[in-house]
């Protein structure tokens, strides 16, 4: 005979208030994705050169790095 300890529960049953643990996870890891996806939508990639502002100061450099 098969003996487990406290709190135990059948082979193959979830022990309660597991559904909604695996519930909230879910929510909470798509909430986490939907932010990640409009965060990058906005962010200028660091690796591309960019027109400088008109207000760039006579002689210097028409375009800035972006690094």
């Amino acid at each position: 005979m098969l003996v487990s300890a406290a709190g135990a529960c059948a082979v193959g049953v979830a022990p309660a208030g597991h559904e909604n643990a695996v519930r909230e996870n879910a929510v909470r890891e798509n909430a986490v994705r939907e932010n990640a996806a409009h965060s990058r939508a906005a962010v200028t990639p660091l690796d591309q050169v960019i027109p400088a502002p008109a207000s760039v100061r006579p002689g210097g450099s028409p375009y800035r790095l972006t690094a």
